[in-house]
C-alpha cells in the first residue's frame, strides 16, 4: 500500500512540473510575439533608419523665434518614398485625416493659424510655405510619425497609411498660397 500511495505521489509531482513548464514555455513564447508585434511587425512599425540606426528626434539647424532648435528630419528620411503619390483618391482621404486631427493647430487652409494653434509656443508650421513644401515627403512622414513637442506623435494615432495620405494632402496645400 505504500508503494502505491509513492507511486501516486511520484505521478502527481511529475504531473505537476509538467504543467508548470508548459505554463512558462506557453508564457515566455506568448510574450516574445507581443514584443515583436509591439516592435512594428505590422503595418505600423516604427520609422528608423534603412540600417536599423536609431536617429535622434530632430537635428539643429537653427534656432526658431523662441530659442528652441528648429526640427530638422534625419538625411536618410529623404530616402523614403511615398507609396501614395500623384493619387487624386488619397488626397482627398488625406483632407479628411488632416479635417480630423490637423486643423486645430494647422487651420483649415493650413497657415498655421487654427484656434488650438494661437496658444502655441512654437507657432504651428504653416504647411502653404516653402519652408515646409521643399521638405522631401519622406521627411514629412517622419515628423508626423515622431512629432516634436508640442506636436504630438501621430505614430499610435494614425495608421502608416494615414499618415501617407496626410503627406499627400500637405503637399497640395503648397498651392493654396
Amino acid at each position: 500500500m505504500k508503494r502505491k500511495s509513492s507511486l501516486v505521489v511520484f505521478e502527481n509531482t511529475i504531473t505537476i512540473l509538467f504543467v508548470i513548464i508548459s505554463l512558462v514555455l506557453f508564457i515566455s513564447i506568448s510574450l516574445s510575439c507581443l514584443s515583436k508585434t509591439a516592435k512594428g511587425s505590422s503595418f505600423n512599425q516604427t520609422i528608423t533608419h534603412p540600417d536599423n540606426i536609431s536617429p535622434e528626434p530632430y537635428h539643429a539647424i537653427g534656432k526658431d523665434s523662441i530659442g528652441k532648435d528648429e526640427w530638422k528630419a534625419p538625411a536618410w528620411t529623404d530616402t523614403l518614398t511615398n507609396p501614395f503619390a500623384n493619387d487624386v483618391e488619397v488626397v482627398e482621404k488625406g483632407k479628411k485625416v488632416y479635417n480630423k486631427m490637423c486643423w486645430t493647430c494647422h487651420g483649415k487652409s493650413g497657415k498655421g493659424d487654427g484656434p488650438a494653434g494661437a496658444s502655441l509656443n512654437p507657432k504651428p508650421k504653416d504647411h502653404t510655405s516653402d519652408k515646409v513644401q521643399q521638405q522631401s515627403d519622406g521627411a514629412l512622414f517622419w515628423k508626423i510619425t515622431t512629432g516634436d513637442s508640442p506636436m504630438a506623435s501621430y505614430e499610435k494615432i494614425l495608421t502608416k497609411e494615414e499618415r501617407w495620405q496626410l503627406v499627400s494632402y500637405i503637399r497640395t496645400l503648397g498651392s493654396n498660397k
